[in-house]
């Protein structure tokens, strides 16, 4: 009897004891996964995934599992989250569903980077929600893996929500860049542990929403909105808040720190977006307090208002001229004058720096004619002063007949281009290409560079020109200028190191050079200008140093041909041809001149190398040998004889051979060897006095210096430069006689 009772009690207790144990594990809900079977569960797709892992709900997007080599592996196996991947449709993540039972403690993982993204790794962060996915809250600060195996826990502890493990800058990120797999990390031992029965003093930042959309502002104007930040526990903890590195020309926040003097409130901020650039902005406002973190997307879309112009200051005025200084300012102009058709007739514009526009490619030429093939035309009419300073990484690549006549500047009315360089570019259109301006109608170009490393072409039509392409309706000016570009005409005619075509009565070229090559396919191209559709047309002070070339003709150094039945003067005057020029048939060192009766060509203190062209086949020109083009017999050839000497050798420039750029102080060598004459000049108390007639060019000491004629010296012997009436040179040396 007594063992019936023991047995009795001890099946009694065994029985309690189960009871209890079964209790315990229906209070403790703990979940885990170790993705040993996640090639099963999961798959080598990377689409969005309904998944159940572990009788838990999940859902993913660029999710994997395939088991290759690169994998971090513990055990049989690991997922695999890509941060980026073709055709994306959505964010890469990996989220919770639905509630666990027991709710959310800590969530830890190990992690790694996959080994073939090693390089390419970016940072992820983990998040809760309270909400069932409607908003969501950094939990601590992200993480970026590498390839050393590291194990993240984070304490969510709520007692319903959902967690997501995201790209940590989801919020900025743009899909449409999502064109290769890359950045992809392991993750392997996934544990989610019960909420705690009592929550802790928790720290916490967020925003009510995810995003703060401004939608349409005007470019240029600004707006501000206000929006709360919500935190607790965060008593005397100092809190930053800021803008993300690319969104800080677009908007700014104020306050920027704030230290909570309660422990749980909230904070009004101001944030103001002022769009500098047109389209869809994104950025991100980050607010950080020691490990704990919140982002706020913003977004905007910028428009043009028409109209009103963002420049870099100034009124337009010739005291305050609009400031030049940034590819937006540019961008702003080039707009104004297509969109608006604002031709800023009277306006003045100055350029403060150098403009790099290698993120504005295909920028719409500074006025143009494209779409209406030439009848509806958009003109630049103001004033551009590049203050010395450079236009760098242009590309305008344009094919079609609706776009031609492309260059910086498409069509120039009435307008003032100068001091202003080109380099590092490429442009190229069907027909009508330059560098500086395509068209040109009654304008100054002055002081304007194209460097060797431009590329200008023309791949279908004429013309193309260094400087500018073509003249047209009223005569300009181009002088002070230089190219070294690389200058084409594909499959037609009419190329120029200046200007490649003359179409209006009264155009100047002066003090211009030509370094680089120039070629047309089919002839009618030159060093200065390519081809001459009407006349007056007057060449003075210019210069071919570049290749000339065509695989037919007309090919000359200076100046191409003239239309047949224009009987107006071309007029070349103290120029020079150091180039190689090259065609089919005969080449002209300077010009083919008139190839009718009609026609007038006046050819004047020319010369070419001697050492390139037979004299006897070139009587357009004076030849001299390559020595003798870099010395003395050039200069004097070009400069005596003028109230002013423009050419001068600069060392180390135009390989060595004269540029027109010389303030005057050239001096010949022989001043020595003029002999003292009956001179008809006399000198009044120091005054040089001259016969009528007879204008005073320079007087000169004996040893070369310039000096002033109205305060000569007794005593002294000087040479006296000065032109007759006739126009007949003098020079005479003249003793000062002595009191």
């Amino acid at each position: 009897m007594e063992m019936k009772k023991v047995t009795s009690l001890f099946l009694f207790v065994c029985l309690l004891l189960f009871c209890s144990l079964q209790l315990c594990a229906q209070e403790n809900q703990n979940w885990s996964y170790d993705f040993e079977d996640a090639k099963k569960a999961i798959g080598d797709r990377h689409k969005r995934l309904e998944l159940t892992l572990n009788n838990l709900k999940w859902v993913s997007y660029s999710l994997r599992c395939n088991g290759d080599a690169n994998d971090y592996v513990d055990g049989k196996g690991s997922a695999r989250i890509y941060g980026e991947k073709a055709s994306m449709k959505e964010y890469p993540y990996l989220q919770l569903k639905e509630n666990k039972p027991g709710g959310i403690g800590t969530v830890s993982f190990d992690y790694r980077a996959y080994k073939a993204h090693e390089k390419s790794q970016i940072a992820w962060i983990l998040e809760v929600s309270k909400d069932g996915g409607t908003t969501w809250s950094p939990v601590g600060n992200s993480f970026t893996p590498t390839m050393e195996v590291t194990k993240l826990s984070r304490r969510v502890n709520v007692e319903e929500g959902l967690i997501r493990i995201i790209r940590a800058d989801y919020s900025s990120f743009d899909l449409k860049t999502g064109k290769s797999f890359s950045s992809a990390f392991n993750i392997d031992n996934l544990v989610i542990t019960d909420c705690e029965a009592e929550e802790p003093e928790q720290p916490m930042l967020s925003f009510s929403d995810s995003e703060l959309p401004f939608g349409e502002i005007y470019k240029g104007a600004s707006k501000t909105m206000k929006v709360e930040l919500a935190y607790k526990n965060l008593l005397n903890q100092p809190i930053t808040i800021s803008i993300a590195e690319a969104g800080k020309e677009t908007f700014s926040v104020m306050p920027n720190t704030f230290t909570p003097q309660e422990a749980s409130g909230t904070l009004e901020l101001e944030i103001t977006c002022t769009p500098s650039s047109l389209g869809r902005l994104q950025s991100s406002l980050l607010v950080v307090s020691g490990q704990l973190s919140a982002e706020l997307l913003l977004s905007v879309t910028a428009i043009r208002q028409q109209g009103v112009y963002v420049f870099g200051g100034g009124d337009g005025s010739k005291e305050s001229p609009y400031l030049m200084s940034l590819p937006e300012h540019l961008w702003e102009l080039s707009t104004a004058v297509d969109q608006d058709r604002n031709s800023f007739a009277g306006k003045y514009f100055k350029q403060t720096a150098d403009i790099d526009m290698s993120d504005y490619k295909n920028l719409v030429p500074i006025g143009t004619n494209f779409g209406i093939q030439g009848t509806d035309q958009r003109v630049f009419s103001g004033y551009y002063d590049g203050g010395g300073h450079k236009i760098s990484k242009l590309t305008l690549n344009f094919s079609g007949k609706n776009y031609i006549g492309v260059a910086l500047f498409g069509i120039l009315k009435e307008a003032r281009i100068e001091h202003l360089t080109l380099s590092d570019s490429n442009i190229q259109a069907d027909a009508v290409v330059a560098g500086i301006a395509a068209a040109i109608m009654g304008s100054h170009i002055s002081d304007c560079h194209v460097e060797k490393s431009v590329v200008v072409t023309a791949t279908k039509q004429p013309y193309a020109g260094g400087i500018a392409c073509g003249a047209f309706e009223a005569p300009s000016t181009i002088e002070n200028c230089t190219t070294s570009a690389s200058i084409d005409v594909v499959a037609s005619i009419g190329a120029g190191g200046i200007l490649a075509v003359n179409a209006a009565q009264g155009t100047t070229i002066s003090k211009c050079v030509n370094m680089g090559s120039v070629y047309a396919k089919r002839g009618q191209v030159s060093g200065i200008v390519g081809y001459v559709e009407d006349a007056p047309l007057t060449i003075q002070d210019c210069a071919n140093t570049g290749k000339i070339s065509s695989d037919e003709a007309v090919v000359c150094g200076i100046v191409g041909l003239l239309y047949p039945g224009i009987r107006s003067a071309v007029t070349v005057t103290y120029c020079y041809n150091a180039g190689i020029v090259e065609g089919a048939e005969k080449v002209y060192p300077i010009t083919i001149g008139a190839v009718e009766a009609s026609q007038v060509f006046k050819l004047e203190h020319c010369y070419y190398s001697s050492d390139l062209y037979s004299p006897s086949e070139n009587p357009l020109g004076e030849p001299l040998t390559t020595e003798e083009m870099k010395g003395e017999p050039l200069l004097k050839g070009l400069n005596l004889g003028r109230d002013f000497y423009p050419w001068k050798i600069f060392e180390g420039k135009n390989d060595g051979f004269p540029l027109p750029f010389g303030d005057g102080s050239w001096k010949p060598s022989s001043i020595g060897s003029v002999e003292v004459t009956d001179t008809f000049f006399t000198v009044e108390k120091g005054k040089l006095i001259s016969p009528d007639g007879v204008r005073i060019v320079a007087v000169y000491a004996l040893d070369g210096s310039v000096c002033n004629p109205d305060t000569l010296t007794e005593g002294a012997c000087y040479v006296v430069r000065a032109i007759s009436s006739r126009g007949e040179c003098i020079a005479q040396k003249i003793i000062v006689p002595q009191l």
